[in-house]
């Protein structure tokens, strides 16, 4: 939720204010009131709301020397300016001192909702971007990126201090909900069905109850960690939250989940998916069979993680790889890429369950090589067109009814690449194109290019180019661009 504080030096406009729009219908809550410019200066510096609506005229400090005095402290809120009076002078005035919309009184409903609306825009996009400066200072790793880290938090108007508790909450999906009126938070986006929610932890807090959360809507897990506010460790308390977001993957109905608690039992993650690798690399059927009904059976506690099962998944699709394509390299690098293939952990050991139980495992080799050229021809036709979409080998696969084990091979003997790579030279030179070509923030750059994820865009970016998009954009722009920063044109 969006944060408001409300300011006039007449309760009832306040009461008015408050009752003419659902404040949470559109993301909004009120978490503040003032009766005098010199009260909402301190509000605001303690609240760090996003929005003010505040009164001009009023006693002492009216309305716009609040606005301009809490510009140019550089305080992370918009204002619109509220009066009884339509005279241009005071929205000429309030425009100058930088507020962003100007009401009348009688509030009119539809007047304040669509105020609401392009305010929340805007907010959401500048913490979109902001979202994503974080991340790539988080995984530069430099004293400089950290130092930039804290500047983009306190923007956010994030209140605590180095070196104190953290708790990280990421929740995945596209909905929402809400924490206990007293916790005071950040929220970053991490993605279009990802976000990053930070608050300070307070002494002697345990578990998840103190957040309070409550309102869940469209949210498939919600995931908490703590950590101490440092670099690595927020980094890590990111991460560790991530996967505690997703077990919902690895238990069907688990919505909260806290990493404390998974983490603890991973002595049996980490022998369960050690028994697995030893049955992989004795051949024997049986033994994998058995090594899968004990992770199916450690996933069903709660005691995994979704990143051991992408272990667990992509062990066993080498081992079955070897059988019929020995150079198959085709595997899934993001626990994401998991959750889109399969609803669940238990659908997941199934396939490979069945997979284990296949003989000959669909051999290609007796396939007319006119045909195999010919049905190649139209699945790379399709990746070049629809590269920015969750593209996996295996879905490609059975959409046209095709070996993906022989696709596999027939990306690197005839592209000298795997499908992996393919995919990956594709939206990064789709996004090189559009951080040059366009005024896009970088998150929407990665959303367009086919990640939903921008910490791992970040880093498969970096690696390709040796640069973070954001360095890339700054500098490529600063030397008019280039044709070796646009990419080449895939094949058709």
């Amino acid at each position: 939720m969006l944060k408001v504080i409300l300011v006039d030096d007449e309760r009832y406009v306040i009461d008015s204010l408050r009752a003419t729009v659902d404040w949470r219908r559109h993301g909004f809550a009120v978490v503040g009131e003032a009766r005098s410019g010199a009260a909402a200066l301190e509000l605001i510096r303690a609240q760090k709301p996003d929005l003010v609506f505040t009164d001009i005229r009023m006693p002492g400090m009216d309305g716009l020397e609040l606005i301009r005095l809490a510009t140019e402290e550089g305080l992370p809120a918009r204002f619109v300016a509220v009066s009884g009076y339509a005279e241009f002078t005071y929205v000429q005035t309030a425009m100058k001192y930088g507020a962003v919309g100007f009401c009348l009184k009688p509030f009119d409903a539809d007047e304040i909702e669509s105020i609401l609306r392009k305010v929340r825009e805007a907010v959401e996009g500048r913490r979109s971007f902001l979202g994503f400066e974080l991340l790539e200072s988080l995984d530069e790793g430099t004293p400089a990126a950290w130092a930039r880290a804290l500047r983009i938090l306190g923007e956010l108007g994030f209140p605590c201090a180095e070196g104190v508790g953290l708790a990280v909450v990421v929740a995945v999906g596209s909905g929402s909900f809400s924490l206990a009126p007293g916790v005071s938070s950040v929220e970053v986006r991490l993605g279009p069905q990802k976000r990053l929610h930070l608050a300070c932890l307070p002494a002697g807090a345990k578990g998840t109850d103190w957040l309070g959360i409550t309102g869940v809507r469209d949210v498939s897990g919600i995931g908490y960690a703590e950590a101490t506010f440092t670099r690595e460790g927020l980094r890590a308390g990111l991460l560790h939250a991530d996967l505690a977001a997703h077990q919902h993957f690895v238990r069907p109905g688990t919505v909260l989940a806290d990493y404390s608690r998974i983490a603890h039992d991973g002595a049996r993650a980490t022998a369960e998916t050690h028994r697995l690798e030893a049955a992989l690399e004795s051949h024997d059927d049986a033994a994998v069979r058995a090594a899968l009904d004990r992770l199916r059976e450690a996933a069903r506690e709660g005691r995994l993680t979704i990143q051991h099962l992408l272990l667990a998944y992509n062990r066993t699709m080498a081992y079955l790889g070897r059988r019929d394509a020995a150079d198959r390299e085709e595997y899934l690098f993001r626990h994401e890429q998991l959750a889109a293939l399969h609803p669940d952990a238990d659908a997941m050991l199934d396939d490979l369950a069945a997979r284990l139980g296949r003989t000959g495992l669909g051999r290609t080799a007796a396939l007319p090589e006119e045909i195999r050229n010919e049905k190649f021809r139209e699945i790379l036709r399709y990746v070049n067109q629809n590269f920015t979409r969750d593209l996996s080998l295996q879905s490609i696969s059975a959409q046209f009814n095709f070996n993906a084990n022989y696709l596999s091979q027939l990306f690197k003997k005839t592209l000298s690449t795997t499908f992996t790579d393919y995919v990956t030279t594709l939206r990064v030179a789709h996004a090189s194109e559009l951080l040059l070509a366009t005024n896009l923030s970088v998150s929407e750059v990665a959303e367009r290019a086919g990640y939903d994820d921008y910490f791992y865009f970040t880093r498969v970016f970096k690696k390709a180019t040796g640069m973070t998009a954001s360095g890339f954009k700054a500098s490529r722009r600063a030397e008019g661009g280039g044709a070796e920063a646009r990419g080449t044109a895939p094949p058709t």
